[in-house]
């Protein structure tokens, strides 16, 4: 038997949280992916839940792809220092090695390894895009959780609403479209929900058109600063790219992109009836909310 008798140790006190660093909430930022399998959009590795299980509903999952990527808009240039990655459990998540991190185009971290965990990624970048991606291969790219470390911004102090301006009640206004598809009514696109989910029963959307179109009767002209577009979820979203949009006839917006997002559009134009269009081309219009100001 052996006995070992010492000087008892000072308690560890506990670390002390950096606080010029801040874990960032992503939670409701624009998140973008090279393809979508099945329902597993890219909001999911953004959507708050840490779980790791893939039948959870909650890891963000693409096609195969050929150099696979995941990105995240910040909204503004961060300066960023780790990523935390939280892989799928089980055989599927040896999928995830080896990736690389991208901060504005610019590699911060390369062939990174992954086992099935929760891994900090140190990647010390200024910008505002931070893109995951396959380099080199063709496999599915699947994130359960992104994080990402940042310095604490300032506090911004909250903008001063313009009080000349305000966004339109569209509810009840008049709303058509070139065709119906089955029951997606132009009217679903300013019911108020902006669900981007096409089986949520919230959008509009027509046949597959020559020059498909929708518009809204405002009931009055009004001076229009911009739209707001808010495209569906998933590969069928790229159908909506390019479009325009027109203000009484009066062209006021001509071939926008837009990705799997909700884009605000600059539309200066005073007029009473708002039309987009697919100009050029046939193939369904589907909006899931419109919002004018």
């Amino acid at each position: 038997e052996v006995g070992i008798q010492a000087e008892a140790a000072e308690p560890t006190p506990a670390p002390t949280a950096d606080p010029t660093l801040a874990w960032l909430d992503l939670q409701g930022k624009s998140a973008s992916q090279s393809s979508d399998y099945k329902e597993s959009y890219a909001s999911r590795a953004i959507d708050g839940s840490w779980d790791r299980g893939f039948s959870a509903t909650s890891c963000s999952h693409t096609e195969k792809d050929l150099n696979a990527w995941w990105q995240v808009d910040l909204g503004a240039a961060r300066n960023i220092k780790q990523v935390r990655i939280a892989n799928r459990y089980g055989e599927w998540g040896s999928r995830l090695s080896p990736f690389s991190i991208y901060v504005d185009g610019q590699l911060c971290a390369q062939d990174v390894e992954i086992g099935s965990e929760v891994l900090d990624v140190p990647c010390v970048a200024s910008g505002r895009v931070v893109k995951i991606v396959l380099e080199g291969r063709t496999n599915f790219l699947t994130l359960c959780e992104v994080g990402i470390q940042a310095e604490a911004a300032e506090p911004t102090p909250a903008p001063t609403a313009d009080p000349t301006l305000a966004w339109l009640d569209l509810q009840g206004k008049s709303a058509s479209q070139s065709s119906d598809y089955k029951e997606s009514y132009a009217s679903r696109a300013i019911d108020g929900s902006w669900d981007r989910g096409f089986s949520a029963t919230s959008c509009s959307h027509t046949e597959k058109d020559l020059n498909a179109w929708w518009q809204v009767d405002l009931g009055a002209a009004r001076n229009i600063k911009q739209v707001r577009i808010a495209n569906r979820y998933g590969e069928w979203g790229s159908r909506l790219s390019p479009f325009s949009i027109y203000v009484d006839g009066q062209l006021c917006a001509q071939d926008v992109e837009i990705g799997s997002e909700v884009l605000d559009v600059p539309c200066v134009a005073s007029g009473r009836v708002v039309k987009i269009v697919l100009e050029g081309r046939t193939n369904f219009l589907t909006l899931c909310e419109v919002g004018i100001q």
